[in-house]
């Protein structure tokens, strides 16, 4: 993949993901909604830091960049800090605990939360297009 293209196919990749987890979500399928719902937001987020010419190799070291890199410079909201850290933990239980505690409320926030976020991007992304 071209370095044109990395962008806008991780925002594509981005929403299918979260159009996954929507269907889980619908489905009653809670714990299977939140790693779609994680890897939508992950996605996002490293379409942003691309954008910036950083790549990363591990989940804890794009989610650190990108707090630093617009979290902490204001460019995005600091709640999305703490809504990252959740989903994030949430999606490791999801897929490594064999009875996780995610309820529909849990997955409905993340979903949301996700959806919030990636929208966020899109739209800088848009802005400096």
């Amino acid at each position: 993949m071209t370095d044109m293209t990395m962008i806008p196919a991780l925002m594509i990749k981005a929403q299918s993901k979260l159009k996954t987890a929507k269907l889980a979500l619908d489905a009653g399928q809670y714990d299977d909604s939140v790693s779609p719902a994680y890897y939508g937001v992950f996605n996002a987020m490293t379409a942003l830091l691309y954008k910036k010419g950083l790549v990363f190799s591990s989940h804890g070291q794009v989610i650190g960049a990108f707090n630093r890199e617009f979290i902490k410079t204001g460019i995005l909201s600091s709640d999305f800090t703490k809504q990252i850290n959740g989903l994030f933990q949430d999606r490791q239980a999801s897929d490594y605990d064999p009875s996780p505690e995610i309820t529909r409320d849990i997955s409905e926030m993340h979903f949301k939360n996700a959806e919030c976020i990636i929208d966020a991007i899109q739209a800088i992304l848009n802005k400096e297009a």
